[in-house]
């Protein structure tokens, strides 16, 4: 519990000293942290309209690759990336783009043009208009998108992945998340918490379907997510990283679970086993987005 606690200091350490811009469209994205794409998704998903993808922040380029492959054989990201190593100790991953930065020095500044998005060509007028801010309209710059660009921050120092959200300059956002629903399950059969009212007591686990709005309108989770029973909480699942470590993908520092067990393949969320005794209970979530917006649901159940 103290290594936890230690890792959620020194997450904390290098989320306050970042401050990242957009990467592309100045905020607008598809797929936030944690959503359900073949997995749990470890960065986020954006669109790129003007098809040029952008530094998060300064730093110096680690690395950079264009191709379906990697030297190694590996399959590459999306066909090509980037990686910019900044000062804060994180790193900030693109992938899905065509690299390519100027020649010569390796450092960047936040805003310079690291890549295109694969697709057809740019008018040149639409590329000195953009990249004139930063630097002249690189010869490079030929694509526009037809799909997203994937884009990763890494903390170096935990070997860990960051939610984008943490580090990235806020949007504004008055819309709570939305609970669709929660249901109970044993032994491989689910009740819907609103249609079933009685249930025995026991331990069973909880599957919540809790969704936020990214910019685009496309839902995704919420920043936090927590279950109480009678009032006293249960599970909590906070947004914030994740890593491997013993061959498995865990989440979230304060209260670590384990990928597998905890994001279902429809974008549902397990938690539990929630212990119920013989009586009245009652469960609640409640869903936080980034921006504290916030939004609570409680079933009142009777055990037998």
């Amino acid at each position: 519990m103290r290594r936890m606690a230690v890792a959620a200091a020194l997450l904390a350490a290098a989320v306050a000293s970042a401050a990242f811009r957009w990467p592309a469209d100045g905020g607008s994205y598809r797929h936030g942290f944690g959503t359900y794409r073949s997995g749990f998704l470890k960065g986020m998903e954006f669109d790129a309209s003007d098809g040029l993808v952008r530094s998060a922040g300064d730093g110096e380029i680690v690395f950079a690759w264009a191709g379906e492959r990697l030297p190694g054989g590996f399959p590459a990201a999306g066909g090509g990336f980037a990686a910019v190593s900044h000062h804060s100790g994180l790193m900030t991953v693109y992938a899905g783009i065509i690299p390519g930065m100027d020649a010569g020095s390796p450092s960047v500044k936040a805003g310079a043009v690291l890549g295109t998005v694969p697709g057809d060509p740019i008018p040149a007028t639409t590329i000195a208009a953009t990249a004139a801010a930063t630097t002249s309209a690189p010869a490079w710059a030929r694509a526009e998108p037809d799909g997203g660009v994937l884009f990763f921050v890494y903390d170096s120092q935990e070997r860990r992945f960051v939610n984008p959200l943490m580090v990235m300059d806020k949007l504004p956002d008055d819309k709570s998340p939305a609970i669709r629903g929660a249901a109970l399950v044993v032994d491989g059969k689910e009740l819907a918490l609103g249609t079933a009212t009685e249930v025995r007591q026991g331990s069973w686990m909880l599957l919540v379907d809790a969704i936020d709005a990214a910019p685009s309108g496309l839902a995704g989770p919420p920043f936090e997510l927590r279950v109480l029973v009678d009032g006293s909480e249960r599970a909590r699942a906070l947004y914030d990283a994740s890593w491997a470590s013993g061959g498995l993908s865990w989440l979230f520092t304060e209260k670590p679970v384990e990928e597998r067990s905890y994001l279902m393949a429809d974008g549902r969320t397990r938690f539990g086993p929630l212990q119920l005794a013989r009586g009245k209970s009652v469960v609640t979530v409640v869903a936080v987005d980034y921006a504290g917006n916030r939004r609570e649901a409680s079933w009142v159940l009777t055990v037998r």
